[in-house]
């Protein structure tokens, strides 16, 4: 597996999966000093699972934080760059690859006359994008764009690492204050926590037989459904587990898991717009056969 991961695995999948990982595990860690001891059969178990956890990630929030922006009509970068009063691309640059796209692929996406013409238009930019990366691929020129496409798939993921972690430590806070402010008696993780799993995979088996244009409300319903679950298994935990529970930790991690959060949404943001950009530059730089 080592010898195939690519640079997109590496930032999309093991990056993020290794620092939710590490976000769960850090409160035990601090408890007990075993935790502290990895061998490499250890290392090497952690990294499998962390790269399995970066793909969920990924695909739990490639629906709950998609790169299309409301104020452009919820549309895809790919889409908005060529309208006309976008101002990412100079005008002679978007004419260039509207007509390039027009002469090599037979697509016109041109802005439409009238509104109810908008679906068709974004379904062939949609198409035309994919066909000016998988021209740059065939030409070996597609490596600067794709780094760009593993920089956002990495502040996407990371952002979305964040929330899930942020909902886990608010969990442990809450028990705190539960188990040593309060003295409240909670239930236990386990039954709560099966109950909260076999919602979740009954809606998993919603998601598999939903049509396609509901599996993305689904999807994201899911990743903040995912996050709640973590926050109950967290405030749930037994009494007589190792745990850090310093309410200043605590606190002090959710405030920075907050602001990297943030910040990697807005990184995801730019690399996103950056990398439909750096598609379409080298597109309209590359010499049609």
């Amino acid at each position: 597996m080592v010898e195939r991961l690519n640079f997109y695995d590496v930032y999309g999948y093991l990056i993020p999966g290794l620092v939710f990982v590490g976000l769960l595990w850090l409160p035990f860690a601090l408890e007990n000093e075993t935790f502290l001891r990895l061998d490499w059969s250890s290392a090497l178990l952690v990294l499998v699972l962390a790269y399995i956890t970066g793909h969920i990630i990924q695909g739990l929030v490639m629906s709950a934080l998609p790169s299309t922006k409301r104020d452009k009509g919820n549309r895809y970068p790919s889409d908005f760059l060529l309208d006309g009063d976008d101002t990412t691309l100079s005008p002679e640059v978007r004419d260039r690859i509207t007509l390039r796209v027009a002469i090599k692929f037979g697509l016109d996406v041109k802005d439409p006359v009238r509104p109810e013409d908008r679906p068709a238009v974004s379904k062939r930019r949609s198409d035309g994008f994919l066909m000016c990366r998988r021209a740059l691929i065939q030409d070996g020129l597609a490596s600067y764009a794709e780094q760009f496409e593993g920089m956002y798939a990495l502040m996407r993921g990371l952002s979305g690492a964040c929330i899930l972690g942020l909902g886990y430590y608010i969990g442990l806070f809450i028990r705190y204050l539960a188990r040593d402010v309060l003295n409240i008696s909670i239930p236990s993780a386990f039954t709560v926590g099966a109950v909260l799993m076999t919602f979740l995979a009954l809606l998993l088996a919603v998601l598999a037989v939903c049509s396609a244009s509901r599996r993305k409300n689904i999807q994201a319903l899911l990743f903040w459904l995912t996050v709640f679950l973590l926050l109950m298994l967290a405030t749930l935990l037994p009494p007589d587990v190792d745990a850090a529970s310093a309410p200043s930790f605590l606190v002090l991690v959710s405030v920075i898991l907050v602001f990297v959060a943030l910040r990697c949404y807005t990184a995801y943001d730019e690399y996103s717009r950056l990398f439909a950009a750096t598609v379409y530059r080298d597109f309209g730089a590359l010499k049609l056969s």
